[in-house]
């Protein structure tokens, strides 16, 4: 009394083959509304007009490598007009460069203070902006 272990292989391939499409639409549609939330944002930001065009603080923000978005936001809210030159250098050099050890860096106050004031209103523009629009698709 042996028990048929063959299996259908195209069986098999259908059967993972429409398991993959299945998961793959699924992925897409969560892509789809992410992309869609993203670009609502970009658009409440001024970043890109109604019509998908890129706008000033769009341009601003692709001439930027790292935290592209904070860094705008912080130009064109003018949350670095209170800090003198060198302040400025420093706190953007900050927020590009890309630390290799462990040890945390230790800002002057000046410094420390315009930096939780971009995070502060980074973090409020955004996440008002991301749950409005989540909420409302």
């Amino acid at each position: 009394m042996g028990v048929n272990l063959e299996i259908d292989t195209g069986w098999a391939l259908g059967l993972y083959f429409n398991n993959t499409m299945f998961v793959t639409q699924q992925y897409c549609r969560v892509l789809l509304n992410k992309s869609f939330v993203l670009v609502q944002v970009l658009k409440s930001l001024n970043y890109i007009d109604q019509h998908g065009a890129v706008q000033l603080k769009g341009r601003v923000a692709c001439e930027i490598s790292t935290h592209e978005l904070m860094i705008t936001e912080l130009v064109f809210e003018n949350a670095l007009t209170e800090l003198h030159p060198t302040e400025i250098a420093a706190l953007l050099s900050a927020m590009v460069f890309e630390q290799k050890n462990c040890s945390e860096p230790t800002l002057i106050d000046t410094l420390e203070k315009v930096t939780l004031k971009a995070l502060v209103i980074f973090l409020f523009f955004i996440s008002k902006e991301i749950w409005t629009y989540e909420t409302n698709v």
